[in-house]
């Protein structure tokens, strides 16, 4: 399902499907983007094989608790698609971030011995 880039007359958005629904995200509210690749495991006839998913995950700020959170995460048909959704993204939200968020350092308090 790829993602489609429209320049509105307000605004600018970036818009994706999911089944029959569009959903819209004004490029001002996208606060980071990156690339996600899960390995789903397939057979073809009597063989197994491994076969690599490209995503792109779409964060935004929350409003009232300023946590980001992850909104969309949008199935790309393969690399060099993602590459171009994410180069297009990076020319259109300019405030963005790309790459991936770094894990939270656990406090002292939590780490064991």
């Amino acid at each position: 399902m790829p993602a489609v880039l429209r320049q509105s007359r307000s605004s600018a958005f970036h818009f994706f499907r999911r089944f029959r629904t569009v959903y819209y995200l004004p490029y001002e509210r996208i606060s980071r983007y990156f690339r996600r690749v899960e390995t789903v495991s397939t057979r073809i006839g009597c063989c197994t094989g491994d076969v690599n998913v490209e995503n792109v995950v779409i964060c935004v700020q929350g409003r009232a608790s300023g946590r980001e959170r992850e909104v969309a995460q949008i199935e790309m048909p393969g690399r060099k698609a993602a590459l171009a959704l994410m180069e297009e993204l990076s020319r259109r939200a300019p405030n963005a971030l790309s790459g991936r968020p770094e894990k939270p350092v656990p406090a002292q308090s939590e780490t064991r011995t």
